[in-house]
C-alpha cells in the first residue's frame, strides 16, 4: 500500500543538509557534425559573413539529423525573425532527435524554433535507452479500444477515451535531463490514428538567448475517420535549454500533448511533456511562469484530458530549482540527476509554484524512507507529495 504524504503551504521551511551533488549539468551532447548553414552562403539570409546565421524568409528551414549527432554551430549565432520557422525534423524509427549548439540566439516576436508532431507514431512510445519508438505494450503509448484510443504518455500520463478500455499511457523520462519523444495516442480499432507525440529539441547556447518567440515540441492531435472512430492525442515531447549567458524575452517554452479526436466517440487528451530551461541570469522573475506551457491535450466532450507535463527552470549561478507548472515525477529510476536510491538533493534552494506538484516516488520495490536533502530554503506555493509502495 501506497504510504502518501501531501502538503500544501504558503511558508519558507529550512531543511538541514543531508548530502549535496552536483547534477544538471548540461546535454550530454552527441557526436557533433558540421552546422548545416555556412555563415554569408546559401541559406543565410543576410548573405553576409558576420557570425550570424539569418533566418528571415518568412518560411520554414529544416534541419534533419542524418544519424545520432549534434549540430556544431557553435561558433555561429542564430537569428530566427520575419515569422519564419526553424524545424527540427526528428528519426524516431532510429531514435535520432535535434540538438544544436550556438553562441546567441535570437527568435523575433512570431518566429520560431520547433519539433511539433515530430515524436512517437500512433501506438507506439520510445525506448527508455535507445529512444526508438515501437510498441511498449500501451505503457507509455494510448492503448486503443474498439472506437477510441487513449492519449499517449510524455512527463504527464495520457487521457482516457470515452470508452473505458482506451486508457492513455505513463508517465516516463527524466524531467532533469529529458531526451525522449512524447508518445502516440492510441489508435480506434481498425481507422483513425492517434496524434503523433512531440519531438526533442536540446538547445546548447554559450552565451544569451533572447527568445520573443516560440521554442516548442508539441503533440499532435488525434483524427477521425468516422464519427464513431476517434484517436487519442499524441504527447508533448521535450525541450532542454542549457545557457551559459542571459536569457531574455517574452516568447514561449512549450510541450504542450495533443487533443483526442472529437466526434459521438472522444478520444483521449495526450500528456504534457516536459520543458527544462537552465540560465546563468535572467531579469524576468516571477513572469517567467506564463511563458512556459506544459498542458495535457483536451479530452473533449467525454475523454478525460491528459495531465500537464514537467516544466523546471533552474539559476545555474545559485543552483536554485523552480517547478513552475504540472505534474513532476521524481524517482531513483525516473530522475538519475536528482535521486540515488532514498535521497533526492537538491544542492542549493528549490521552490514548488502555485501551479505545480512535485511528487517523490519510490515505486520499484524499494521499501526504505524516502529523502529529500536540500542545501538552503523550500518554498511550496503548490503541492509536494511523498511516498512509495
Amino acid at each position: 500500500m501506497r504510504k502518501h504524504i501531501s502538503i500544501t503551504m504558503l511558508l519558507i521551511a529550512t531543511v538541514t543538509v543531508v548530502v549535496i551533488f552536483a547534477f544538471f549539468g548540461l546535454s550530454n551532447v552527441h557526436a557533433l557534425v558540421a552546422c548545416p548553414i555556412t555563415d554569408g552562403g546559401v541559406g543565410d539570409g543576410d548573405g553576409t559573413a558576420d557570425g550570424t546565421i539569418t533566418l528571415n524568409d518568412g518560411g520554414t528551414t529544416t534541419w534533419t539529423p542524418s544519424d545520432a549527432t549534434a549540430f556544431d554551430c557553435s561558433t555561429l549565432s542564430l537569428h530566427v525573425t520575419n515569422s519564419s520557422t526553424l524545424a527540427i525534423d526528428q528519426d524516431p524509427t532510429n531514435g535520432w532527435l535535434g540538438e544544436l549548439l550556438f553562441i546567441n540566439v535570437t527568435i523575433d516576436a512570431g518566429s520560431k524554433i520547433e519539433a511539433d508532431s515530430e515524436g512517437c507514431l500512433t501506438e507506439t512510445g520510445p525506448d527508455s535507452s535507445t529512444n526508438i519508438c515501437a510498441d511498449q505494450s500501451d505503457a507509455k503509448e494510448g492503448a486503443d479500444h474498439d472506437s477510441t484510443g487513449g492519449g499517449g504518455a510524455h512527463a504527464g500520463n495520457g487521457g482516457t477515451g470515452s470508452q473505458a478500455g482506451s486508457v492513455g499511457g505513463t508517465h516516463y523520462d527524466d524531467i532533469f535531463s529529458p531526451d525522449q519523444f512524447g508518445a502516440g495516442g492510441g489508435t480506434s480499432t481498425p481507422n483513425a490514428n492517434g496524434g503523433t507525440g512531440g519531438g526533442v529539441i536540446h538547445l546548447t547556447i554559450s552565451g544569451d538567448l533572447v527568445n520573443a518567440g516560440t521554442i516548442s515540441a508539441n503533440g499532435g492531435a488525434g483524427t477521425v475517420t468516422s464519427t464513431i472512430e476517434v484517436g487519442g492525442g499524441g504527447a508533448g515531447g521535450s525541450v532542454k535549454v542549457v545557457i551559459t549567458g542571459d536569457l531574455s524575452g517574452a516568447g514561449v517554452f512549450e510541450a504542450i500533448g495533443g487533443a483526442g479526436a472529437n466526434s459521438s466517440w472522444d478520444g483521449g487528451g495526450g500528456g504534457g511533456g516536459v520543458v527544462y530551461v537552465q540560465y546563468g541570469t535572467t531579469a524576468i522573475g516571477t513572469a517567467l511562469e506564463a511563458q512556459v506551457d506544459v498542458s495535457g491535450g483536451s479530452g473533449n466532450d467525454v475523454g478525460v484530458a491528459g495531465d500537464a507535463g514537467s516544466a523546471i527552470i533552474k539559476d545555474s549561478t545559485l543552483t536554485d530549482v523552480y517547478f513552475l507548472e504540472g505534474n513532476s515525477y521524481a524517482s531513483h529510476l525516473e530522475t538519475p540527476t536528482l535521486c540515488s536510491t532514498g535521497t533526492c538533493t537538491f544542492a542549493n534552494d528549490f521552490t514548488i509554484s502555485a501551479s505545480a506538484t512535485l511528487k517523490f516516488e519510490y515505486n520499484a520495490g524499494y521499501a526504505g524512507d524516502s529523502t529529500i536533502s536540500i542545501a538552503n530554503d523550500l518554498t511550496v506555493n503548490g503541492t509536494l507529495n511523498l511516498g512509495h509502495d
